[in-house]
């Protein structure tokens, strides 16, 4: 797709959770595919997403990569995935000054999906209600999901720097450890957790430091685990 045009509106692209993110405007865009690497790449501007991902098993990105100034209206993130699924690594890769979200996951489907996030710098453009949810990881329907992140940092958020929801049947398993967090707005949260009646969040949040605003809050049922220290 070319990146500096527009294909579909934002909030088409954006359906992450009904999977109509298959003609967006990116850098990289990637469709039903099985192992895709990206090391110390620089995607650098878009006007709508610069990497894209539509039911993509096993993804990369490694080696000071860097995702940055991608999206001009709300809604336009700089990663994002409709069902990212098998294991999946986000090592020391730089996001910043996307204008909504720097990463955006949701799964639907049964299909494992596990994504490791080391040494990672998530930061947003701090503009008005965007810069939002720095690294939002969402499941629905039937989705087995789980995220690990290790060592990262998130700045720059009027809203959250991470976010899990559940609808569905849905079950994630969160682990954040050893991670800093900083926000632009009193009012914003580190970390935020929220779970339907019928869906699961275990969560382990540890060893992290959190300044500026808020530091966790939950809307949960259905807690088989939760660490918090």
């Amino acid at each position: 797709n070319n990146a500096q045009s527009v294909q579909d509106v934002a909030a088409t692209c954006a359906n992450l959770g009904a999977g109509t993110n298959l003609n967006c405007s990116a850098g990289i865009h990637m469709a039903t595919v099985n192992g895709f690497t990206l090391d110390k790449v620089d995607v650098n501007g878009s006007n709508q997403v610069c990497i894209n991902g539509n039911n993509v098993t096993t993804f990369s990105m490694t080696n000071s990569s860097q995702v940055r100034n991608c999206g001009n209206e709300a809604n336009e993130n700089g990663m994002q995935f409709a069902n990212l699924l098998g294991t999946s690594t986000i090592t020391g890769v730089t996001f910043s000054n996307n204008y909504h979200s720097a990463l955006d996951v949701v799964n639907t489907v049964a299909t494992a999906g596990t994504l490791n996030v080391t040494s990672a710098s998530f930061t947003g453009n701090g503009i008005g209600t965007h810069g939002s949810t720095l690294v939002k990881y969402s499941g629905d329907g039937t989705a087995n999901m789980i995220i690990n992140v290790q060592s990262s940092s998130f700045n720059g958020s009027n809203s959250y720097g991470y976010f899990t929801d559940t609808a569905t049947t849905a079950h994630v398993t969160s682990t954040i450890n050893n991670s800093t967090f900083g926000t632009v707005s009193a009012n914003a949260l580190g970390i935020q957790y929220v779970n339907s009646a019928s869906s699961d969040i275990d969560f382990t949040v540890t060893n992290n430091t959190i300044v500026g605003g808020n530091a966790l809050n939950g809307f949960l049922t259905n807690l088989s685990t939760t660490i918090l220290t």
